[in-house]
């Protein structure tokens, strides 16, 4: 075989050997940190949702299965919220155990920015209100 040939061919091969683990290593990386991103999405808006249907409501309105998801959320703020969601999550929690007035717009704040960030949204600054049918 003349040298013409096998120096593009050795040369392809060895571009192969090299490049192949190279690149498969940066599309694993980049499709962990796209499910750990969706992951993160997911729980943010569950957990959003689950305060959010508990937020200014009393006892008498709050079905038992509402009460469940509010503490299924207070959870996961707390093994999986940053550490600005969990102080804002605590303070809430001390005040209502301590019937102090305070709302849980704090938290709900707080996950709708990095919910927004998260999806590249632009950032709201206007307060979050709940609307609630009166019977």
């Amino acid at each position: 075989m003349s040298i013409e040939i096998f120096l593009p061919v050795l040369l392809s091969a060895l571009v192969v050997m090299i490049g192949w683990p190279i690149v498969h290593s940066y599309n694993l990386r980049r499709d962990i940190e796209a499910n750990r991103r969706e992951l993160r999405v997911k729980y943010l808006l569950e957990t959003y949702r689950q305060l959010e249907i508990n937020a200014n409501r009393n006892e008498a309105e709050s079905l038992p299965i509402v009460q469940r998801a509010f503490e299924a959320a207070v959870s996961d703020i707390q093994l999986l919220g940053s550490s600005e969601q969990i102080e804002a999550l605590l303070e809430y929690l001390e005040k209502f155990q301590n019937n102090t007035s305070m709302g849980i717009e704090p938290v709900l704040n707080l996950l709708r920015e990095e919910l927004r960030d998260e999806l590249g949204l632009e950032k709201v600054s206007k307060l979050i209100h709940q609307f609630r049918f009166n019977k």
